[in-house]
């Protein structure tokens, strides 16, 4: 019994550690002046169109864990759409989880 003991102590410890690293990192979109407004899709649940600077973001920074806070849903990071990024910003799609 003790050594089952042992293996759920090292086992929760272990879910612990992993969510705690796994908790949501909040992304702020910076506001700049463009012409590409963010599309909403609502059946789909997913919002397009968020431009961050390439000289402040690289393509590593967006993650599955980031979200951002639209009216108080949370739509977290869904992929970069390189046709309609511009050279200087991302044009990013998140989706409401």
């Amino acid at each position: 019994m003790v050594k089952m003991g042992k293996k759920f102590v090292i086992f929760s410890s272990i879910i612990a550690a992993v969510m705690t690293v796994a908790t949501p990192i909040s992304a702020s979109p910076i506001q700049t002046e463009s012409k590409i407004t963010p599309q909403y899709c609502n059946p789909c649940k997913v919002k397009a169109g968020y431009l961050y600077p390439k000289s402040q973001y690289s393509r590593d920074y967006f993650t599955p864990l980031h979200y951002i806070t639209v009216d108080g849903v949370e739509y977290f990071f869904w992929y970069i759409d390189d046709d309609k990024s511009t050279a200087t910003h991302w044009y990013t799609v998140w989706k409401e989880e």
